[in-house]
């Protein structure tokens, strides 16, 4: 992504920026959910979760895309194919190897106001498309991932945790 343009949009936690490519990548189709030559990069807090558990994020965000053709962002793959690359610069205060992803940037907007029950019922058909899917996708195996029930989000939440079956 050489020559591409990058805006700060966020530090707290993980530290995320929206990226614009330098050179243009077609869409898809004319329907196509993404913004053209648009990305996420996340640059994943130390420590937060596994590097396992990121893994797994996007292992399942790329399944949602590729299988069930969900309006999820897709994780893009580094030029070797990994998903979660380790980076470390140096001069960088705690010059710690930190994960990265690269996710395709969604076409839309928050709406804040005017929200009918169009918007609703468009809400409720994506998030049954998504328990559909959940309920037949097969994750592979991950020994660390966050858990997000009381312990983990209000307890150690930095402590790895056994997965669940």
């Amino acid at each position: 992504m050489r020559g591409a343009r990058f805006t700060l949009l966020r530090h707290a936690g993980n530290t995320l920026f929206r990226v614009w490519a330098a050179d243009p990548t077609p869409a898809a189709s004319a329907n196509d959910v993404y913004e053209e030559s648009q990305y996420l990069l996340r640059i994943h807090e130390p420590g937060y979760q596994a590097t396992d558990a990121i893994e797994l994020e996007l292992a399942w965000l790329g399944a949602m895309c590729r299988e069930a053709q969900l309006p999820v962002q897709e994780p893009i793959p580094a030029l070797d194919g990994r998903l979660l690359i380790q980076v470390s610069i140096p001069g960088v205060p705690h010059a710690l190897r930190r994960n990265c992803s690269l996710l395709r940037w969604l076409k839309g907007r928050y709406l804040k106001k005017d929200i009918r029950p169009h918007h609703y019922r468009a809400q409720g058909r994506l998030m049954a498309r998504m328990h559909n899917f959940a309920v037949q996708w097969q994750p592979p195996a991950c020994p660390t991932k966050r858990r997000y029930d009381w312990d983990g989000l209000f307890q150690d939440g930095r402590r790895k945790r056994r997965s669940e079956p």
